[in-house]
Order: C-alpha cells, then structure tokens, then sequence
C-alpha cells in the first residue's frame, strides 16, 4: 500500500504542475517536502460520507485517494 500523505495542509507543501483536465478540474501537483507525484481533483458537488468511505476501502482498482481538503465549500 502507498504511503500516506500527512494531515499538514496540503496547499503549503504541493503546487501545480499541469493541468490534466482542467475544465473537470483536474491537475497534477507535486510534494515538494516527498518529492512525490499526485493527481489532484477539484469537485463542486460531492457527498464528504461516500468520499471518506472511499478513501479507507481497499478496493482493487479504485484510485487510492491520499489527502481531502475542503475550502470555501469545494472539495
């Protein structure tokens, strides 16, 4: 299993490096403190229960969700 992301806030340790989809809010960020690669998605509507269940199941093929951030009402 991948190692987790610390709970320190993620906006002070990853920047953007590209967009992937940026119309579906969709970039690629990096750690600087890691040195690590993430996929970051930006969502406008989400329910917070489905997505907390998703991040602590360990499902073969889902994308293993590392860090949740809520700002302003985004996710």
């Amino acid at each position: 299993m991948a190692e987790k992301i610390s709970e320190r806030s993620i906006s002070e340790r990853c920047r953007d490096i590209a967009p992937l989809n940026e119309k579906h809010g969709v970039f690629l960020v990096r750690d600087e403190s890691a040195g690590r690669m993430y996929v970051k998605k930006i969502l406008k509507t989400y329910n917070l229960e489905v997505y907390e269940r998703l991040r602590f199941a360990n499902i073969k093929g889902l994308p293993e969700i590392y860090h949740m951030e809520e700002n302003d009402g985004w996710f």
